[in-house]
């Protein structure tokens, strides 16, 4: 008996585009996944894990699977990156009694 299996190889320039999306309000405490796609020269989204940042991550921190935790008031950007493409959202955290 045999499988076989289809392996696509990207190269940088096959991505075209990283886009991060979570909500842009939290509150401090809260716990959440975001998400990124990865779009392909072919127009489709990729099956890739990305590298995940935080621009503060004293106020939102972020993992390598792109689970956040609003860890106190401010404002964070989180960033996803493959193959040399950036994407980034603003978030701001609030503290419970505080969201405007």
């Amino acid at each position: 008996m045999s499988a076989s299996a289809v392996v696509s190889v990207l190269g940088d320039a096959d991505v075209l585009s990283v886009d991060v999306s979570f909500p842009p309000t939290l509150l401090v405490g809260q716990r959440l996944k975001c998400f990124a796609n990865v779009r392909v020269r072919t127009g489709e989204r990729a099956g890739v894990d990305p590298a995940w940042s935080s621009s503060n991550p004293d106020v939102v921190s972020v993992d390598s699977l792109g689970n956040i935790i609003a860890r106190s008031g401010g404002q964070a950007d989180i960033s996803a990156s493959f193959r040399g493409k950036l994407g980034a959202a603003p978030g701001n955290a609030n503290k419970p009694g505080t969201e405007s």
